[in-house]
C-alpha cells in the first residue's frame, strides 16, 4: 500500500501532464502503487471540475430558458385578437343569412 507522502509527491509530478498520459500511467503501474492512486485521483478531480463546468452552463441556459422571448407575448394577442375578429365576422355573416 502506497503512502500518502508518496501519493502527493505523486500528485505534483503529474500536475502538468495531460489526461491522456494520466490514463497511460494508470494502466503503466499496478492498483496500488503511489503511481496509479495519483494519476486516478487526478483524474477524478478532473472529472469533477468539467462536470460542474459542463453544470453551470446547463443551469445558465436553463435559466435564460425561463425567460420567454419578446416576441412571445405580442404574437399572442394578435392570435388572440385574430380569433376574435374572425368569430365575429363568422358571427355577423351567419346574422346576414339568417334574414
Amino acid at each position: 500500500m502506497a503512502r500518502r507522502e508518496d501519493i502527493q509527491n505523486r500528485r505534483n509530478d503529474y500536475a502538468d501532464y495531460t489526461d491522456a498520459e494520466l490514463i497511460h500511467t494508470t494502466y503503466q503501474f499496478t492498483e496500488f502503487t503511489a503511481q496509479n492512486i495519483a494519476a486516478q485521483q487526478l483524474l477524478a478531480e478532473r472529472r469533477e471540475f468539467r462536470e460542474e463546468q459542463r453544470n453551470q452552463k446547463i443551469e445558465k441556459r436553463l435559466n435564460e430558458l425561463k425567460k420567454p422571448h419578446w416576441s412571445v407575448v405580442p404574437t399572442f394577442w394578435l392570435t388572440f385578437l385574430g380569433a376574435v375578429s374572425a368569430a365575429l365576422a363568422a358571427w355577423f355573416s351567419w346574422l346576414a343569412l339568417k334574414r
